[in-house]
């Protein structure tokens, strides 16, 4: 990410909090990630003394329900830790509830979950297949939420543990401003002519624009009413006629078109002005 470049805001803090946080399980979210498989009983075996293998089936419990790893020591996870030694060993082994193992053990049974499980950690080798995917994804989900559960989809579904938030603002940074700059582009490529009726469709007259009369629905089916439509109608028909051939053009999918349409819509006529040129186009925003 670029210096200076915000970070755009995709989730609130209380939303962050949600997704990243450690799960805390009832007995029965207990009884069900804390029960071990075959071969997650195989995997185990290979840490040796009690403290490490409880710590394991933490871990992995953890993964099951989120499929995240989460920083924690076992005083601060302590009803979880008792669950375990109540269930896999006897009382004595409840001495060992306490701290947490060595980072060298925590990485190999990160790895160890990762392969029974057939997910991949989120490192710089993925990077620009996500980004173009993520570039990809704005064309049919602009909007910021909407994008962003797409994001967590495509990570389930590639199972790759979705990155730090941090990251993921970067990332999403990164594909706005390339979608940006891609949409600007084509914008730019529009005949000068096309440019100038639309923007007299917002020039301000006698403190109205032509887009408020536009906009304004029809009164009645009296004669008047029919025919202002009609002028209405005739006003924007070359307009009409260049939109058709012009928006496939911007190679967006038919929900991303009708979210600029909407934004748009919402705009009020006399804030056009003051947009730069490219968003007033193109009805840009979040």
């Amino acid at each position: 990410m670029k210096k200076n470049q915000k970070r755009i805001q995709l989730l609130s803090d209380t939303e962050v909090e949600e997704l990243y946080s450690r799960p805390e399980f009832n007995i029965h979210e207990q009884q069900l990630y804390f029960t071990l498989t075959a071969s997650e009983r195989t995997a185990l075996t290979q840490f040796s003394n009690t403290k490490t293998r409880i710590y394991f089936i933490l871990q992995l419990g953890y993964f099951k329900a989120r499929q995240q790893f989460f920083n924690f020591s076992l005083d601060e996870v302590i009803s979880d830790a008792l669950f375990i030694v109540s269930t896999y060993y006897s009382e004595s082994a409840a001495w060992s509830i306490s701290g947490r193992i060595s980072r060298d053990y925590v990485r190999v049974q990160r790895q160890t979950i990762l392969s029974l499980y057939g997910y991949r950690s989120c490192t710089s080798k993925f990077a620009p297949e996500i980004q173009v995917h993520m570039e990809d994804m704005l064309r049919h989900y602009p909007k910021g939420h909407s994008a962003f559960r797409q994001a967590l989809a495509y990570f389930d579904h590639q199972k790759i543990i979705i990155p730090s938030y941090t990251t993921l603002q970067d990332i999403f940074s990164q594909a706005f401003a390339a979608e940006d700059k891609r949409l600007s582009t084509i914008i730019e490529s529009i005949p000068s002519s096309v440019s100038d009726e639309l923007a007299a469709l917002i020039h301000r007259e006698d403190g109205i624009t032509a887009l408020n009369i536009i906009r304004a629905d029809q009164k009645d089916f009296q004669y008047t009413a029919v025919k202002t439509e009609v002028d209405k109608a005739q006003r924007i028909e070359k307009l009409y006629v260049f939109a058709k051939k012009f928006i496939p053009s911007l190679n967006l999918a038919k929900n991303a078109v009708r979210y600029y349409a909407d934004l748009a819509e919402q705009y009020a006529a006399s804030r056009m002005p003051i947009l730069p040129s490219n968003m007033r186009l193109r009805g840009y925003g979040d």
